[in-house]
């Protein structure tokens, strides 16, 4: 992580409106990523509230994200790290 990143970011990032977000990730190129983790897709309020504080770090930080259901990212992990 470069050092402006680091200062900027060092535990958590909120939106300007207050919105926490859950992570910003770096990948081995460099690239930024925000992603917020929704527990129940089904649940219209809390997709809406996530949807909206991702929306606004996207515009405010510049870099691209995601909305991540638990569920799925839970099978993924388990199939990223199971023994071949």
């Amino acid at each position: 992580m470069n050092a402006f990143f680091f200062d900027a970011f060092p535990f958590e990032y909120h939106t300007s409106n207050g919105y926490k977000i859950d992570f910003i990730t770096e990948d081995r190129q460099g690239k930024y990523e925000i992603i917020q983790v929704v527990w129940d897709m089904s649940d219209y309020e809390t997709v809406e509230r996530e949807t909206r504080a991702l929306r606004q770090a996207e515009k405010e930080l510049g870099f691209p994200g995601k909305l991540l259901d638990c569920t799925k990212y839970l099978q993924q992990f388990a199939s990223d790290n199971v023994a071949k």
